[in-house]
């Protein structure tokens, strides 16, 4: 089951890709839009967490490791996966910090706003990452109890 991480990964890769060009016509003109396509994009990954940690099968190594620590603290898996995200949030922007003299991106610091919002070329942290390490989490309160609802109807 552990190494099924791997697959996994090449599996999560392989959808990004795909869904990256199939929404590659798609280009928010506003921070409404931008918000709202945020938002979304979030509470899709939460679903697709929540279906990864209550069908108990192959599984990301990030949620595999926030299922290990929940399990040993006795903490729900949605609480800990957001201090884990904040973590490595945290340890990203050192690191940024540490190899490129900046807190946000790989290129020339051209203002934060600007590297938040991934105006600045070679941006790591924008504002969506750092939403979506807050924001996933939090919306599996929301999706969990969906995702038990699929899997119980698919294993009648």
């Amino acid at each position: 089951m552990y190494l099924l991480q791997i697959a996994a990964s090449f599996v999560l890769g392989c959808f990004i890709d795909m869904t990256g060009f199939m929404l590659s016509w798609l280009s928010p003109a506003n921070l409404v839009e931008r918000v709202v396509l945020l938002f979304l994009g979030c509470a899709i990954s939460a679903l697709g967490v929540s279906l990864e940690v209550v069908s108990d099968s192959w599984m990301l190594s990030a949620e595999m490791t926030a299922e290990a620590v929940s399990i040993v603290s006795g903490l729900k898996f949605r609480d800990v996966k957001v201090a884990m995200d904040c973590t490595i949030l945290v340890i990203t922007v050192g690191l940024c910090l540490v190899f490129f003299g900046n807190p946000l991106c790989a290129g020339e610091f051209t203002g934060v706003w600007d590297a938040l919002t991934a105006k600045t070329p070679g941006a790591v942290v924008g504002i969506g990452t750092i939403a979506a390490a807050a924001l996933i989490g939090y919306l599996m309160r929301f999706t969990d109890p969906i995702a038990e609802r699929w899997l119980r109807r698919l294993l009648k």
